[in-house]
């Protein structure tokens, strides 16, 4: 049997990590390039932009916790302390989220030539938010 080690065990997340990032930000390009070709310019000009708003506003709902959480955890030693600051950042995190989550499907869907297109960019919009929620866990 083999031992692992220490360089062995830290690289396997960081690399997964990294794996994840490139093929999610490959096919996010796929689907941008398709969308390009298949719709209308006033149909592709909606999708940038409810994506757009997806993305920054992912951004602003991070706030830096996700780092100020890892710097936290790495200064503490007590198991419970730990768990207490995991769940205390996601509530954080959460409550920052649902009130950006919500003005981004809003002005996404206000971008829709109709309600059922409003409807699609809020999606857009929205799962874009939700995509940017997964970096806490890791």
């Amino acid at each position: 049997m083999q031992r692992s080690t220490w360089r062995s065990r830290r690289l396997t997340p960081t690399g997964a990590k990294f794996v994840s990032d490139v093929i999610g930000r490959l096919l996010l390009l796929l689907l941008f390039a398709l969308a390009a070709r298949t719709l209308s310019t006033a149909d592709f000009g909606g999708y940038a932009y409810a994506l757009a708003i997806g993305l920054l506003l992912g951004q602003l709902a991070d706030a830096g916790i996700g780092i100020t959480l890892l710097r936290s955890l790495a200064a503490e030693s007590d198991p419970r302390a730990r768990g207490f600051q995991f769940w205390a950042a996601t509530a954080a995190r959460s409550l920052l989220t649902v009130p950006l989550f919500i003005a981004a499907a809003a002005l996404a869907a206000g971008a829709g030539s109709s309600p059922e297109r409003g409807g699609e960019l809020a999606i857009v919009a929205a799962a874009q938010m939700v995509g940017s929620f997964g970096d806490l866990w890791i």
